[in-house]
């Protein structure tokens, strides 16, 4: 499925992980996806009435109580930059300055929390992140004092 985006997108396509695509021109491939979400609602609705399976069990709730079909795509809004280190290592901006990271392994709230403190503004947090960023552990002591994650190599 991820592959057959991919090829949908062509030109426009920029990153990829398991469960995600980063693309350029959304709106010139929103009908591919939208096509694609009913074809999977569909799909999963008929495997559920044929083995007598809650349709409810293929729509858990997100963490805000919204019921979400799984195994669609989400239109994940538009980013003003983005940095891609690799598999599972980017960095974006969104529209309103927001920074999101994803690195795998790598608390997001925290890291990000640690990296605008650490340098004066988005361009500096963007030039920052390279392969050889580290986060310290300290950036992981939550508002409790608790350690959150601790890895040693």
């Amino acid at each position: 499925n991820l592959w057959r985006a991919i090829l949908e997108c062509k030109n426009d396509y920029i990153y990829s992980d398991t469960d995600s695509i980063k693309i350029l021109n959304y709106f010139r491939h929103k009908p591919y996806f939208d096509r694609y979400n009913l074809e999977v609602e569909y799909r999963l609705k008929c495997a559920c009435n044929f083995h007598a399976i809650p349709v409810d069990d293929v729509m858990p709730l997100t963490q805000k109580g919204v019921k979400k079909i799984i195994g669609v795509w989400d239109d994940d809004g538009d980013y003003t930059r983005m940095k891609f280190l690799g598999a599972k290592r980017y960095l974006t901006e969104d529209a309103e300055g927001g920074l999101h990271l994803t690195v795998a392994g790598v608390h997001k709230t925290k890291a990000i929390e640690y990296l605008k403190l650490k340098y004066k503004n988005n361009t500096e947090v963007f030039k920052a992140f390279t392969d050889d960023l580290q986060i310290p552990a300290e950036a992981y002591i939550d508002e409790t004092g608790k350690l959150i994650r601790k890895n040693h190599d």
